[in-house]
């Protein structure tokens, strides 16, 4: 009975472990099938516990990635410098270097996980792998960049010397190309003096231009202050006539003066005054309205003053006749 008992409960934990592997098993693949997302990353799933399914290898490392990039150096993809994803160089993009030695761009290498929806080296379709960032292709493309620059920078100093060689001596090559070469230079080379000089022309003119420019700018300056200064004068003067004093003046007697002294011209001007606008001053004397104002707009002094007598005068219209 006893022994029974024990096979019985022997073969029900074998059911039961039956049981949880296939229902571990069943959790992996339907994972791996369907994509689902896994809980965490970094466990394992209860396959891999139990060991039914190998478990992702653990985190490489200084040595092991030393090895990697070292066998990574030894393919002709590092060589050439393309990325096997776009078929496109390195250059001076980012790039990644993955656990099994392969190297890719590392915006290729996301679209690829991003599209796919798996974690596996396009080329030889590793799971679970490991990536790096690499920059030896960058220090490559530099490298053959810089020889690249300096060897058509040699070609294209040789390649002057040896035409200003040819120009010093007055060599006339026989061969037709050669012979255009050379004319093609001496074109080249006359334009490009020409091309300088108009450049400095221009800038000399530009130059004169922004200086005239700036000259203009200083005079209107000079003029608006001016103007503001005989605006201010003009202002101070009508002030102090309105607060000098008004004297009445005997305009019968001095026009019996005015007259007496026979002036028919115009003292500012030197024309005459026969039937025109003019004004009759306190002082006697007479001049065109338009050269009289002319004389209070432009004059410095503070009170008006006869442009003769240099007196303070009171003026009234006045028709002179023949």
């Amino acid at each position: 009975m006893k022994k029974f008992k024990q096979q019985k409960s022997n073969q029900d934990k074998q059911q039961d472990k039956f049981c949880i592997n296939a229902a571990a098993l069943q959790d992996h693949l339907s994972r791996q099938l369907f994509k689902l997302p896994k809980i965490n990353s970094k466990q394992l799933s209860l396959a891999q516990k139990l060991g039914l399914v190998p478990s992702p290898p653990k985190p490489l490392n200084q040595e092991e990635w030393a090895q990697v990039e070292e066998q990574s150096l030894k393919r002709e993809d590092i060589q050439n410098c393309v990325c096997p994803i776009c078929l496109e160089k390195f250059r001076m993009q980012q790039h990644v270097i993955l656990s099994c030695s392969h190297i890719y761009h590392k915006t290729c290498l996301e679209s690829f996980e991003r599209v796919s929806q798996t974690k596996q080296c396009p080329i030889c379709r590793r799971q679970d792998y490991e990536k790096k960032q690499f920059m030896v292709a960058n220090k490559q493309y530099k490298i053959k960049s810089i020889i690249k620059i300096q060897a058509l920078f040699r070609q294209f100093r040789c390649r002057k010397q040896f035409y200003e060689r040819m120009i010093r001596m007055q060599y006339r090559p026989e061969n037709n190309l050669l012979r255009r070469k050379l004319l093609f230079y001496k074109l080249s080379r006359i334009s490009s003096r020409m091309s300088k000089t108009i450049q400095q022309q221009g800038n000399q003119a530009q130059q004169a231009i922004n200086q005239l420019g700036e000259n203009i700018q200083i005079k209107q300056e000079q003029m608006e202050n001016n103007l503001n200064q005989i605006q201010q004068m003009k202002h101070n003067n009508e002030q102090m006539a309105k607060l000098q004093p008004i004297i009445k003046v005997d305009w019968i007697s001095i026009k019996k003066v005015a007259l007496e002294r026979k002036e028919v011209d115009c003292t500012i001007c030197l024309q005459s005054m026969v039937n025109t606008k003019v004004f009759l001053l306190s002082c006697s004397h007479m001049f065109h309205a338009n050269c009289l104002n002319s004389f209070e707009r432009y004059s410095m002094a503070q009170i008006n003053n006869c442009p003769i007598c240099r007196q303070t005068y009171q003026k009234s219209h006045f028709q002179l006749q023949q």
